[in-house]
């Protein structure tokens, strides 16, 4: 009976829309599982739900944890995109592939001076504190800690503005 239960939840995850039922079945599918395979002797079923259920677990408070912060960025100053994986700093990119670089950020920087530029700590650097956009994804949407900016690598000055004008999009 605990079989058919444990197949019956395992059924219920394909029929679900949302990310926090699928877990919640699917940790209910192996805890039924795990207790299937110990009463039936059946090791390697008992042993893959044991092993899929923490995963199932840290995943459903991800998600939990993903929606309640998006639930208070609604309600604040804090941005909805600084809760999303990096892969949003990868598509905020190509939607914007101009970039208009504030004084304090690495690009600002070569832009003044035209010297390479490390910054050792992203989160200490007034731009971040100031909550410039391009620093601020840069730190809490790819997870950048420390910025090494060589003007040479930036081929025909891509993305940084020339001195009096506006970056150019080639």
């Amino acid at each position: 009976m605990v079989g058919w239960a444990a197949s019956a939840a395992v059924l219920a995850t394909f029929c679900v829309n949302t990310m926090m039922p699928l877990r919640v079945l699917a940790i209910i599918s192996n805890v039924l599982f795990c207790a299937y395979g110990a009463v039936a002797h059946i090791f390697p079923v008992l042993i893959l739900h044991a092993i899929l259920l923490p995963v199932n677990v840290v995943r459903l408070v991800q998600i939990r944890r993903l929606v309640h912060g998006m639930q208070a960025a609604e309600h604040s100053e804090l941005s909805v995109q600084s809760l999303l994986p990096p892969i949003a700093w990868a598509e905020w990119w190509r939607r914007n592939p101009v970039i208009y670089p504030g004084p304090g950020t690495g690009l600002g920087r070569i832009a003044r001076t035209k010297e390479a530029v490390h910054i050792a700590d992203l989160t200490k650097e007034q731009a971040y504190l100031e909550r410039d956009p391009l620093f601020v994804g840069q730190v809490e949407l790819a997870g950048g800690r420390t910025l090494p900016c060589d003007p040479q690598l930036i081929q025909g000055n891509r993305g940084v503005p020339p001195r009096g004008g506006r970056p150019s999009a080639a």
